[in-house]
């Protein structure tokens, strides 16, 4: 977002002694987020969390709308843990609908 690549931020958290490192929030899905954490797994040996929003945030009006279903949501970030991911949960827009639509396609994995 201000001109730092994923991998020289793992890199950089690395050296600083982070315990752990990750994304969350933004103007991508949880899909997209997949890619993000590909490139921090491959920068550091750190836990990489995922924490994405439920999809794209839109406006309505004056309002901040989060419109990804939970099953959607879920596989997005069933994606992440594919490419590397060790922790994961929502960010913006995410409700107990879809961190239980996780928990269950996490449950069948």
């Amino acid at each position: 977002m201000i001109g730092d690549s994923s991998e020289d931020c793992a890199r950089e958290l690395t050296q600083a002694g982070a315990d752990a490192i990750g994304a969350n929030c933004g103007s991508i899905d949880p899909a997209q987020m997949a890619a993000i954490v590909a490139a921090l797994t491959a920068a550091t040996n750190l836990p990489v969390l995922a924490q994405p929003n439920a999809g794209r945030p839109k406006l309505a009006g004056e309002r901040t709308v989060f419109e990804m279903e939970p099953a959607a949501f879920a596989e997005g970030v069933a994606e992440c843990l594919l490419a590397g991911a060790r922790l994961v949960g929502g960010c913006c827009g995410t409700t107990a609908r879809h961190i239980r639509a996780l928990a269950d396609v996490l449950s069948k994995r």
